[in-house]
């Protein structure tokens, strides 16, 4: 922790993040395709969202935002509720509440700053000023941990699930902890952080999360451009449960033929988790994770379904993440390997995608365990069009 502290990550351009997972689509996941094909299209899946009334610390520098989150994270969760002589009870008594997600220069800190073309300080790249303005932000939060998997209830192929932090957006570093560890280091004021926290929980109920957002990084040269600069956690927050194995990246290439009624979808699908350990078993240790991804040694199973008018099934093709094993010296080789498949449905009636007609299919893709039994659908919508 004092570590991450030392290093100020805000003031170096060769870290753009830390522990931060891989980029993807946000991609709810259900568990059975009732379930996903009655979802609202902006459900977010089994989600806690911690989006509401936080506290809030203000602070000119970083250095002084620094030395406050170094007491506060030595401090046991329960003890920082009320405060402890460890942080002199200084800090705690200072909090004011602040809405998330929105930035605190419009919340009675700080102040909005609009450039054209110039700078909003006159430091060189890759400085941030010394003058700059940090919040700390604290939020408790109810989330049981412990023992859960998705599948079905009593499966020997369950599959354990991890535990996902989502941060929509943060100007313009972020460094966070829950209860009291380490999580991560966000920074892209512009775009998405997600962390895997599963092992960052407290074996409890009650979770406390704190965030340090400095406003200004060195980042801020690359983001500069002809805006207004704000500064604090301006988008949506919140914490959602999904397998360990997922889809990492889903590619779905709906194909319209020449007599504009048939069509076939190509789905091009990856997942991530295989690392964890023995698919659909114990995950091992997140911190001797390997680069290589291993074959899983029980097959997943995964199949795809065009679903038509009054969710009934078009089409569906099934397969399994069966290839040899991947390195990074390979990751672009083969369609089919043990972290990523490709399937191609039958041909099926269509009816073409139009401006006039914007006729969308919904696809559903399921992953299953070695006993066949699904635990994780995703829901994704096509249309055909030439």
């Amino acid at each position: 922790m004092t570590d991450i502290l030392e290093l100020q990550p805000w003031r170096l351009p060769e870290i753009t993040g830390i522990r931060r997972l891989p980029m993807r689509p946000r991609m709810p996941v259900y568990a059975t395709c009732a379930e996903a094909l009655a979802a609202d299209w902006m459900d977010r899946g089994a989600t806690v969202d911690l989006n509401g009334t936080w506290e809030f610390l203000y602070f000119e520098t970083a250095d002084e935002a620094a030395e406050v989150a170094s007491a506060l994270v030595r401090v046991t969760s329960r003890d920082s509720v009320a405060g402890s002589a460890s942080d002199g009870g200084a800090a705690t008594a200072r909090w004011r509440a602040i809405q998330v997600p929105a930035n605190w220069t419009l919340q009675g800190w700080d102040k909005p700053h609009y450039t054209n073309v110039r700078m909003p300080f006159p430091d060189s790249p890759p400085e941030p000023p010394r003058q700059n303005p940090t919040g700390l932000y604290r939020c408790r939060f109810t989330f049981p941990v412990g023992g859960n998997t998705c599948g079905p209830a009593g499966s020997s192929g369950s599959v354990p699930e991890r535990i996902v932090l989502h941060v929509g957006g943060a100007e313009s570093c972020a460094v966070i902890w829950i209860d009291q560890v380490f999580v991560g280091v966000a920074k892209d004021t512009r775009l998405e952080s997600e962390f895997d926290i599963s092992d960052c929980l407290a074996p409890f109920e009650e979770h406390e999360i704190l965030v340090m957002v400095v406003r200004y990084s060195d980042g801020s040269f690359l983001e500069d451009q002809d805006q207004w600069w704000m500064a604090g956690l301006y988008r949506d927050v919140y914490i959602r449960r999904e397998p360990a194995i997922h889809i990492r990246a889903l590619r779905l290439r709906p194909e319209l033929f020449d007599d504009n009624e048939h069509g076939r979808v190509t789905a091009e699908i990856e997942i991530g988790g295989l690392e964890v350990g023995e698919a659909c078993s114990a995950r091992r240790d997140r911190g001797k994770k390997s680069s290589n991804v291993r074959a899983p040694e029980s097959p997943i199973g995964v199949s795809v379904s065009v679903i038509g008018m009054h969710h009934r099934p078009l089409v569906s093709v099934s397969g399994q993440f069966t290839g040899a094993a991947a390195t990074d010296g390979n990751r672009h080789g083969s369609p089919n390997r043990a972290d990523r498949v490709r399937l191609v449905t039958d041909e099926i009636p269509v009816a073409p995608w139009s401006a006039e007609s914007p006729t969308l299919y919904d696809v559903l893709v399921e992953l299953s365990d070695r006993g066949g039994a699904t635990f994780a659908v995703y829901r994704q919508r096509v249309g055909f069009r030439r």
